[in-house]
């Protein structure tokens, strides 16, 4: 019985996948009325301020491969949403599914485009304010294997750490000041690990660079260089930023 009533939940979720995805395309269509593109558009609005199923069909969207990088980018927001603004209210169960599919997005990789880069590591960010280092022991684990899976896995878990540090130091509020010191308490105390973490990247990734340079494969030196440009900046923001609000 509950196995029958998960699978009617699982098809309602995908049914409200696809009329997301179809109003997301909608709001662009320049072919169809302003009107239509506004009620399109008030729809996808008023779903992730009202629905219970937006972390669900955020996943659906942001995972989908029939799917276009405007509505995996609607389904990266919705999962954003229900992080910054229903994570009080949501239950246990509920958020280690958020956390669990969340990283496995970043595992999948299919990220290459920027916004979608940058929207994927917001959802993680977003968890990490709620979650770590107390219900997330294993975060910095997760992100040194994400890195292990590729160039684009790698420039994500960089902006992940850049924009924490960034977001961190913004919670000022005094509700907000016990979670500011938990985060920086413990970015402080990895700091040896989360440094040797930039530097092995960053030996990696030079190396890699010469030997594609050697044998005279100048795109994937390239993507190499672009990486090590990203490691460099975000182990020197990381630094500044982490001292001056440590």
């Amino acid at each position: 019985m509950m196995n029958g009533a998960a699978s009617s939940e699982g098809s309602e979720v995908n049914l409200i996948a696809d009329e997301l995805s179809r109003a997301v395309e909608l709001t662009l269509n320049p072919a169809v009325s302003h009107e239509a593109r506004s009620q399109a558009y008030n729809a996808c609005e008023s779903f992730k301020e009202n629905s219970p199923w937006c972390a669900q069909a955020g996943l659906l969207l942001a995972s989908g491969n029939q799917y276009s990088a405007v509505v995996k980018h609607f389904g990266l927001q919705l999962m954003e949403h229900t992080v910054k603004y229903r994570w009080t209210q949501i239950v246990q169960a509920e958020k280690i599914f958020i956390k669990e599919n969340a990283m496995k997005l970043l595992y999948m990789g299919g990220w290459e485009i920027g916004h979608l880069n940058d929207a994927l590591a917001r959802v993680i960010v977003e968890m990490i304010k709620r979650e770590w280092p107390q219900q997330w022991p294993t975060l910095l684990q997760e992100l040194s294997d994400a890195c292990a899976r590729g160039h684009i896995h790698t420039q994500i878990v960089l902006h992940v750490f850049l924009r924490l540090v960034e977001d961190v130091a913004t919670l000022q509020t005094l509700e907000q000041h016990q979670r500011r010191k938990d985060i920086y308490q413990a970015l402080t105390s990895n700091m040896a690990e989360i440094f040797a973490f930039f530097m092995r990247l960053i030996e990696l990734h030079v190396q890699e660079f010469r030997e594609k340079t050697a044998a005279g494969d100048y795109a994937a030196a390239t993507s190499n260089e672009r990486v090590v440009q990203h490691e460099k900046g975000a182990e020197l923001h990381f630094a500044k930023d982490a001292a001056a609000n440590g």
